[in-house]
């Protein structure tokens, strides 16, 4: 993804803008193989609306007794998602396509932290 976002911000630093955006969604796409199943519902980490009907679900069981909390993980990814949304307009308006620039370096960055501890 790093690698696709970078190269989707080199191409916008060319005037190519066709080239990055595609890049920038051939990224993305890849952004949802990434996630894992959390338990028996699988986390949509690109679709708002999909979030939200997760969140409105677990909303109903919780007002119907069942998990109280089960629906904040999914409001959390919403606000996240609606973050990202937020920062990645401001980023594009100040800086056009180049501000790819600062989600491929993230994500790099992120690529270097393991995401479980070694014992």
């Amino acid at each position: 993804m790093a690698i696709l976002l970078a190269s989707g911000a080199a191409c916008a630093g060319l005037g190519r803008g066709v080239p990055s955006v595609a890049l920038s969604a051939l990224a993305l796409g890849i952004a949802n193989t990434v996630v894992q199943r959390a338990g028996r519902v699988s986390i949509a980490a690109t679709y708002m609306t999909g979030t939200l009907v997760r969140m409105g679900q677990g909303l109903a069981e919780a007002l119907r007794g069942g998990d109280r909390l089960g629906w904040l993980p999914y409001a959390l990814l919403w606000g996240a998602l609606l973050s990202g949304a937020v920062i990645g307009a401001a980023l594009f308006q100040h800086f056009g396509l180049r501000g790819l620039w600062l989600p491929a370096a993230t994500c790099a960055v992120l690529t270097l932290i393991p995401l479980s501890p070694e014992r």
